[in-house]
Formats: C-alpha cells, structure tokens, sequence
C-alpha cells in the first residue's frame, strides 16, 4: 500500500517537473497535478500515522483473520447460541446482584446455575468426556485458596497484616512514603 502510494507521487511529480512554464494551460495542467501530489502525500501521511497506531498493520491483521476463520470455523452453532444465552443469564444476574433488593444468592451460586443451565440447555446424553476434560486439579486448587482466605480474614490475620503494613509505611518519611509503598506492595506481590 505504502510502496504503491509512493510509485504513483512519484510518477506524478515527475509529469509536473516535465511540464514547461510556457503557457497559461501548461500552468493550470502543472497546478493540477501540484494538487493532487499533494492530496497523495496527505493519504500517505494518513496511513503512516494509522500503521505506528497500530500493533500490527491491517494487511496482517486480515491475513490472520481469514486464517483463523478457515482453521477454526464454529462446527456447533446451536451450542454456541445456548452458550450465549447461559452466558447472558450469568451476566445479568452478576448485575442484578448489586441491586439490595434482589441480592438473594452468592456470585458464586450464579456461576454454578450458570454452568447448570447450559448443562441442562446442552442437552447432551454422556457428560462423562465433558467432566474428564475439566481441569479439576486447578478447580480444587483455587477453591483451597478461596477457603484458606476466608479462614484467615475470620481470623483476622489479613486485617493484622495490613494494620502492620500501614505502621510500617506511616513510620517512614513523608517525602519517601509513596515510594515506600510502591516498592513493599511490589515485594508483597512477588513473594
């Protein structure tokens, strides 16, 4: 596209230096073809500021685009759509939830009626190949943290914790607090 728009400011500025200063018509002609190297170089200038926008330039990006819609075309639309209906569901409930009145189950819960619902939707007769692709390890591990941090927010360690951390930040120098807090909130999350 770039190399194309070059060529053609190129041929162009060359039909316009080729032209004599001899009559009025030779200088219209020549304005004529100043103006639209000018409207070229503008497009140009339009697209060099779009491509350093970009993190990638559109050529590629719909290269890949067609590719991964030949290699990955959707075999099951209907699942899709009751995925997207189990999905809505959840969605809405997530933001019904913030309404008082209508906070009746955990966030949770609405995830687990969510995964019911398409179940049910789904309709498929052996769910035995569905549950042996879950990755129930990982599910049991994030549950385990889930647990163990509601156990230690009872207890009261994370309120401790965070009141030591708030000591620790007060103690240092006005000037230097923000800093200090940057670099301790960055080592509590590394480790």
């Amino acid at each position: 596209m770039f190399s194309e728009l070059r060529q053609q400011i190129s041929i162009w500025r060359r039909a316009a230096d080729s032209l004599p200063h001899l009559s009025k018509d030779e200088q219209v002609v020549k304005e004529r073809l100043e103006r639209k190297i000018r409207k070229l170089n503008g497009q140009l200038e339009v697209l060099e500021r779009e491509s350093r926008k970009r993190a990638c330039p559109k050529s590629t990006f719909e290269n890949t685009l067609k590719e991964m819609k030949e290699k990955y075309k959707i075999r099951d639309k209907p699942l899709l759509v009751k995925s997207s209906v189990a999905i809505l569901f959840v969605v809405a409930v997530f933001f019904l939830h913030s309404i008082p009145e209508l906070n009746r189950i955990s966030l949770g819960w609405t995830a687990l009626l969510g995964a019911i619902l398409l179940l049910t939707l789904a309709d498929r007769a052996d769910l035995e190949p569905i549950l042996h692709r879950v990755e129930w390890s990982t599910l049991l591990f994030f549950a385990a943290l889930f647990v163990l941090m509601e156990a230690l927010s009872k207890l009261g360690l994370i309120q401790f914790i965070g009141g030591l951390t708030e000591d620790l930040i007060l103690k240092v120098d006005e000037n230097a607090r923000l800093a200090v807090s940057i670099l301790l909130m960055l080592w509590v999350s590394i480790t």
